[in-house]
C-alpha cells in the first residue's frame, strides 16, 4: 500500500510539471486560435472583429490554461483592463521595448520552482485597423462602447503591440 501511494505521489508531482517547449506550445495555440477567431470576423467586418476579441478571447484563453501552464496577454496600452502586466514581466517587457533583448522570446525563473515565458506581438497590417492610428468613426464607436478605456490605438506596423505569456511550473 505505501508503495502504491508513493508511485501515485511521483506520478502527480511529475505531472504537475511542463517544460519550456510545452509552455510555447500553449502560446502558440493561443495566438493561432486567436487569429483564426479574428480572421473569421475579420471576413464580416472589423466591428465584429472587436466584438469576437471582447467575447471569445478571454474564453479561448481559459481553455489554453490549465492548472500546470497558464496563458495570456498583456500590454502597456490596454484594451482589455484584465491584460494588466505582472511585476514578473515589467523588467523584460523595458528590455524589449528599448531592444536589449532582441530574440522572438525570452524564458525567466519567476521564482524556485515556476517560469515564465514573454513573446512580443508585432502589429501587422491587419491590426491596423483596430489598432493603428486612422481607425474608422464606426469602428471606433464600436471600440469605446465594448472597451471604454482603451488606450490600444495609435499603432504602427512593427511596434510591440503587446505579449504573449505563460507561467508554469517547471521541472
Amino acid at each position: 500500500m505505501k508503495v502504491t501511494i508513493l508511485i501515485l505521489t511521483l506520478f502527480f508531482s511529475i505531472n504537475s510539471k511542463a517544460t519550456e517547449k510545452e509552455a510555447m506550445n500553449h502560446i502558440k495555440k493561443l495566438g493561432e486560435n486567436l487569429k483564426s477567431e479574428l480572421i473569421k470576423a475579420m471576413k464580416i467586418n472589423p466591428q465584429e472583429a472587436v466584438k469576437v476579441c471582447n467575447t471569445k478571447a478571454t474564453k479561448i484563453t481559459s481553455k489554453i490554461s490549465n492548472k500546470i501552464i497558464q496563458v495570456g496577454r498583456v500590454s502597456r496600452r490596454l484594451r482589455n483592463p484584465n491584460n494588466k502586466i505582472q511585476r514578473w514581466m515589467e523588467k523584460y517587457i523595458q528590455e524589449f521595448e528599448t531592444k536589449k533583448i532582441k530574440n522572438k522570446f525570452i524564458a525567466v525563473n519567476i521564482s524556485d520552482t515556476k517560469r515564465g515565458i514573454l513573446m512580443p506581438i508585432k502589429t501587422q497590417g491587419v491590426c491596423l485597423k483596430c489598432h493603428g492610428q486612422n481607425i474608422s468613426k464606426n469602428l471606433h464607436s464600436t471600440i469605446n462602447e465594448l472597451y471604454p478605456s482603451d488606450q490600444a490605438i495609435g499603432y504602427k506596423t512593427g511596434e510591440i503591440r503587446g505579449y504573449f505569456w505563460a507561467q508554469y511550473e517547471s521541472l
